[in-house]
């Protein structure tokens, strides 16, 4: 029978499930991988059952989601503008607003994770009841073992670790560091030893337990959980675990462990799931270890996408014939074998509709020249789908240069090529198309002054 988890169990660092199937989505994975470790390991002690600073609680999806006493959504799927959570993260380190409000901040990849959860819809993942209904500990929480020794139990507890069973009708202890982890050092190890044969879920993350601390670790044979993340932990402290042959799970984020240790991951026989996001392990040796190991879970953090070429532009202009912007790569249109390029879909439409009031005024550019780059008198802009590349001195001018004027007769200013008009075979610019409309409705009044 399932045994329902105490208090104990559910704050002691449940931090991922299994993602099952080819087919699972992108924003569950970042859940269980990137976002639920940061949060625990982050944001927890403020924001959590024990404490909700600024009315925020964070270790349960309503209130999440819903946020604090901003009365601003924390979490709002898809969009980062409105998630508090995105806003506050990603503010400048001495911002009064930004979280974590103090150092540690979140890295770079912290951050990216959670934001790009958030934009993939912000799936949810309930930990403690998937961990359990999945039956991942039901078969050690079955384990009979006599009771743990009280005092043992109290002396942990009165250093500020939580430390009782796992579940209802068991005596299979966990003890976690968690609320007191900076003052959690290698002193509070040896009384472990006392519980070995109750104790299998094990946190000390972010505490300044050292390499040579672990060695009280050694014979604790029945752990099947160990965190150590966050901690300064090495290659030589994993050495000590290398006898712990019922560990199923092992989270090593934030440490120091590096290729070499793999080694001594390599002697767990059950080990199921290990973490190595943001070790000195490369990625080329996780990468290898995973495959050697199939049956091992090797998370070594998530990487974004690389960031795909934006599409060059076939179009013969760079700017747009009707505004004088730079053209957009997705509104084109291709007319007598030309493809015409517009900044606009607005535009595009105007042209659709009489291109031969428009053809006239597309400035034809031969020679390719990349994003970015200086249009010279002649050359092609390729402009990507964002549309960042601005119209250029030098372009302008060459478009200014088919006009018959460079100045125009109203304003005495220089030609736009946006605004130019046809009268008695010429072809006259103008500055605006307020200048443009006095010239149509007086044309003889002011081509006088239409200087070449």
């Amino acid at each position: 029978m399932i045994r329902r988890l105490s208090a104990v169990a559910i704050i002691l660092g449940l931090t991922s499930i299994s993602v099952r199937g080819d087919d699972a989505e992108t924003s569950k994975e970042l859940f269980i991988k990137s976002v639920w470790p940061t949060l625990q390991a982050n944001c927890f002690k403020c924001h959590s059952d024990k404490k909700q600073k600024g009315e925020l609680r964070l270790d349960q999806k309503a209130t999440a989601y819903k946020g604090g006493e901003s009365e601003k959504p924390s979490i709002v799927p898809g969009d980062l503008e409105k998630s508090q959570m995105s806003v506050r993260i990603n503010l400048a380190e001495d911002h009064d607003d930004v979280m974590p409000p103090k150092k540690p901040f979140l890295t770079k990849e912290q951050k990216e994770a959670i934001n790009k959860w958030i934009q993939t819809g912000a799936v949810w993942v309930e930990l403690e009841r998937s961990v359990v209904a999945e039956g991942e500990d039901k078969e050690q929480a079955a384990r009979e073992v006599p009771p743990a020794d009280p005092a043992t139990l109290k002396a942990l507890q009165d250093a500020g670790a939580l430390a009782g069973p796992l579940a209802q009708n068991t005596n299979i202890v966990g003890v976690n560091f968690m609320r007191v982890a900076k003052d959690t050092n290698d002193t509070h190890l040896p009384q472990l030893q006392k519980i070995a044969t109750q104790l299998e879920w094990l946190n000390l993350a972010d505490t300044k337990v050292t390499d040579a601390g672990l060695a009280n670790l050694k014979d604790l044979k029945h752990l099947t959980r160990l965190h150590l993340e966050k901690t300064d932990i090495g290659d030589a402290g994993l050495a000590h675990l290398e006898g712990l042959a019922n560990l199923e799970y092992l989270n090593l984020y934030g440490t120091k462990v590096t290729d070499k240790g793999l080694a001594s991951i390599a002697k767990l026989p059950n080990l199921k799931k290990v973490y190595l996001w943001q070790t000195q392990v490369t990625d080329a040796a996780a990468d290898a270890f995973r495959e050697s190991h199939a049956k091992l879970m090797v998370d070594n953090g998530w990487k974004p996408p690389a960031k795909q070429p934006e599409p060059e532009s076939k179009t013969v202009n760079a700017i747009c014939p009707i505004s004088g912007k730079p053209v957009v790569a997705e509104h084109t249109f291709n007319y007598k074998d030309e493809e015409i390029g517009f900044c606009c879909p607005n535009c595009l439409g105007k042209f659709k509709d009489k291109p031969e009031d428009f053809i006239g005024k597309v400035v034809r550019v031969n020679k390719p020249a990349a994003v970015g780059a200086t249009a010279t008198v002649g050359a092609t802009v390729t402009v990507g789908v964002t549309a960042t590349v601005k119209a250029t001195a030098e372009v302008k001018a060459e478009v200014a240069a088919k006009a018959f004027n460079s100045k125009c007769p109203l304003s005495g200013k220089d030609v736009d090529p946006a605004h130019t008009f046809e009268y008695k075979d010429k072809r006259v610019g103008f500055c605006c198309p307020n200048c443009l409309a006095k010239f149509k409705k007086e044309p003889d009044t002011f081509f006088a002054k239409v200087v070449p």
